[in-house]
């Protein structure tokens, strides 16, 4: 890979040389100037070759899916084969005693194979209308290819790239880059942003975050908490276009602009803004991982945030003033995992190296952290386990055991 620089070091392309300020810009430079060598590295871990010379970028992208349709790994299919069999016994909905059917794991073996596109979701709630990063956005979703990028409809201010960002304008992946770089968005999965959305999370909850770094969740959370109920609403335009949705969107959450007002100060317009009256402790045992939330969380409003380096399966009990325990509404208990389900971010040589060891070495510790959340959370409260994992053995065991 010809990338070099980590945390706050600027990053060097090994290729031209040339330094950037952050590993987002140099990517965006891979891909931009160096896509041919970026692509032969990328599918270098295959064992499917994928010419890149002589290809134009169409002919390059159908290699690469032809290179990923080739993945397997005989020991993983094997496992879930026998998890999605039909020889349990039948639950009240007529379902097999496996985590899934057999024609829903071919499905999703089908979906591994496939490349991950680019998602993003916008932190609409952390500055007002008529702020620098919601100009830059502006400027963004007018820029795109049409039909480039699909709002997700389940999932408010979370965006997908239905055409990679290879085919985009180098002006429009600037602008995405530029978006990232002051915080007017993150990349972050769809599916990774369904748990915050679960727990239901209000500006005036004790939300508890267990498993933090790197902070994609705790983000979205900290986002959410500046919400109004009013700005929950999202409906697309007429005509259809991401821009016109993202304008209509704007609209519809004009209430937080009404949280911002104008005072008279020495002739000059200054902004205040309601925060919200609860807190978010975001928890993780790796202080280098912690530091890297903290940092991000520096590009948008993060009031309400608290950031604490403790063990999880000890995290301490917090106390008011008045020494009484305090207990969180919301708690948050994204474990550690063998992360299968994510194969579609991997390489055929990640593939290959998938056993059962790990998901039956973490099973212990995902069962304490899941304890303490379960003593955290306060009487009538919400705690969400989530995992990036199919293996029962880390979610169906777990949350038994628990």
């Amino acid at each position: 890979m010809s990338i070099s620089g980590t945390g706050g070091i600027p990053s060097q392309c090994k290729i031209c040389s040339a330094t950037f300020p952050s590993r987002t810009r140099l990517f965006a430079h891979l891909r931009a100037d160096h896509e041919e060598e970026y692509c032969e590295h990328e599918h270098s871990q295959t064992d499917v070759h994928v010419p890149s010379s002589g290809l134009d970028v169409g002919q390059r992208q159908d290699a690469s899916t032809a290179a990923r349709l080739a993945l397997s790994c005989p020991d993983l299919e094997a496992y879930y084969g026998i998890q999605s069999s039909r020889g349990g016994a039948a639950n009240d909905n007529g379902r097999s005693g496996g985590i899934m059917t057999p024609s829903e794991w071919s499905t999703a073996l089908s979906t591994y194979r496939t490349s991950l596109p680019l998602a993003f979701r916008i932190n609409s709630n952390s500055f007002p209308n008529d702020s620098v990063q919601q100009l830059l956005l502006d400027a963004l979703f007018d820029s795109v290819p049409p039909n480039a990028i699909e709002a997700v409809p389940s999932v408010p201010n979370l965006y997908v790239a239905a055409v990679p960002t290879r085919f985009w304008s180098e002006r429009s992946r600037k602008l995405l880059g530029d978006a990232q770089e002051i915080g007017a968005c993150h990349r972050q999965e769809v599916v990774s942003a369904l748990p915050a959305l679960l727990l239901g999370i209000q500006s005036h909850h004790c939300v508890l975050d267990l498993c933090a770094a790197p902070g994609s969740k705790t983000l979205q959370m900290l986002d959410l908490m500046h919400r109004q109920e009013e700005d929950c609403n999202f409906e697309a335009d007429d005509d259809g276009s991401i821009a016109a949705m993202h304008r209509n969107h704007r609209k519809s959450c004009n209430t937080i602009a009404n949280n911002y007002h104008d005072d008279d100060y020495s002739g000059t317009s200054r902004t205040k803004i309601s925060y919200p009256s609860g807190i978010l402790v975001a928890n993780d045992p790796a202080r280098n991982r912690l530091l890297q939330l903290t940092r991000r969380s520096r590009r948008q409003a993060r009031t309400p945030l608290i950031a604490s380096a403790s063990d999880g399966r000890y995290f301490p009990t917090l106390r008011k003033v008045l020494g009484y325990k305090l207990k969180f509404d919301r708690v948050l208990c994204d474990v550690p995992c063998s992360g299968d389900g994510t194969l579609r971010k991997l390489s055929g040589g990640e593939w290959k190296k998938w056993t059962i060891r790990e998901a039956m070495t973490l099973h212990k510790l995902q069962v304490r952290l899941l304890a303490r959340a379960l003593m955290a959370v306060k009487r009538g409260g919400r705690v969400l386990f989530s995992t990036c994992s199919l293996n029962p053995i880390e979610n169906e065991a777990v949350v038994a055991e628990a």
